[in-house]
């Protein structure tokens, strides 16, 4: 068992990403704790509202939401009673059993997994000190409830590695949330060395899937002609949320420099190792008619995501092909010009699409993380 805690200074966006989930049939709200009606009786309004009346008693703390996942080993089975019990004696034994909070059941990887939604302003208005609980009190809580059960237990190592064989959005980043720098971090460390790419623009097509773009900085800036490279957050339009981070700033150290050689050494491993995508595009396309938005749900199905690039104007310029299966990416200009973003749109619509057609390739694309 391992506890993911992270906090925030918006309820809105994780309450946001559970309950889609939960639209999507990909999770259900087990348990509604503290609050005054079942689970099964709250709208996403009804958990919004009680949320915000009680963040609402202390408005001098910034960071007053809380997003915890609990996760186990796909060696273990749980039923939804199990799963509340043990998410009850997690929150009890880190001191916010008191408070109220929202567990959801995600079904969307291949471990089984709940998300906690809650808050760290009390009823009387005072703050939790969540540091503490982060440093000191959750990993060793879940290592005693693993033991108590007779649970498998998974530490950080293995957390990571829970995701090795699912798709890149495995733990994509919400823009607003705090602790952006570890997020990123796993990011990276999870991207760089397990997928093959020969291009910041090629490495950028899968940072962002997590809501993550790495910048040399304007052209002529300082930055750019000393070679440097951020990385930071994006929303769902890459509009860059809040500072970047200097690539020296992590372990790993994803410099340019360092960048440079891998995209040297992987471009001519791609070569040749197209087949798969093309192959899979053609027989989508073949006999078949879809709108970009339903080319590009196809293509998820064989795990393959397509990621659009956009010029300052929003209009779709490229296409690049994720193949999560063997890892690696490609430019669909490189690949042939039948898969280029004109060519696709051309074999998907018989014309240059409308602006309304191309935003749905552009803004239907997007993962949701786990």
């Amino acid at each position: 068992m391992f506890a993911d805690v992270r906090y925030s200074k918006d309820i809105t966006k994780p309450l946001r990403y559970n309950e889609e989930k939960l639209e999507q049939r990909k999770a259900e709200c087990i348990l509604a704790e503290n609050f005054l009606k079942d689970a099964d009786q709250l709208s996403h309004k009804d958990k919004l509202n009680y949320f915000r009346m009680q963040t609402s008693l202390n408005t001098r703390t910034e960071a007053n939401t809380i997003h915890i996942s609990l996760n186990f080993s796909p060696k273990d089975k749980f039923s939804n009673e199990r799963m509340t019990d043990l998410s009850k004696e997690y929150m009890d034994k880190i001191g916010l059993g008191e408070q109220p909070y929202l567990v959801y059941r995600h079904y969307d990887s291949s471990h089984p997994h709940v998300h906690v939604v809650s808050t760290n302003i009390r009823p009387d208005g005072r703050r939790i000190d969540m540091l503490d609980i982060i440093l000191h009190r959750s990993q060793k809580v879940a290592n005693e409830i693993a033991e108590t059960h007779a649970l498998r237990r998974v530490g950080q190592k293995e957390y990571k590695d829970l995701g090795k064989d699912e798709k890149i959005h495995a733990q994509k980043i919400l823009p607003g949330e705090s602790m952006i720098q570890p997020g990123i971090s796993a990011v990276l460390d999870k991207v760089i060395d397990h997928y093959r790419y020969s291009s910041l623009p090629e490495l950028n097509a899968i940072l962002k899937l997590y809501n993550i773009r790495a910048e040399r900085g304007a052209e002529g800036s300082n930055m750019y002609r000393h070679g440097g490279l951020f990385y930071g957050v994006i929303d769902e339009n890459g509009k860059r949320m809040g500072k970047g981070i200097k690539a020296s700033a992590f372990d790993r150290k994803p410099t340019l420099k360092n960048l440079q050689a891998r995209f040297a050494a992987n471009a001519d491993h791609l070569k040749q190792q197209d087949q798969r995508v093309r192959t899979t595009i053609d027989w989508t396309l073949a006999g078949n008619s879809y709108d970009l938005a339903g080319f590009r749900e196809e293509l998820e199905k064989e795990r393959i995501s397509v990621v659009p690039e956009l010029d300052k104007k929003g209009t779709l310029q490229n296409i690049y092909y994720i193949d999560h299966l063997t890892q690696r990416v490609f430019d669909g200009k490189i690949i042939g010009g039948q898969y280029s973003a004109g060519g696709i749109m051309e074999r998907c619509l018989g014309k240059v699409p409308e602006q309304e057609q191309t935003e749905q390739l552009v803004h239907r694309h997007s993962l949701n993380h786990h």
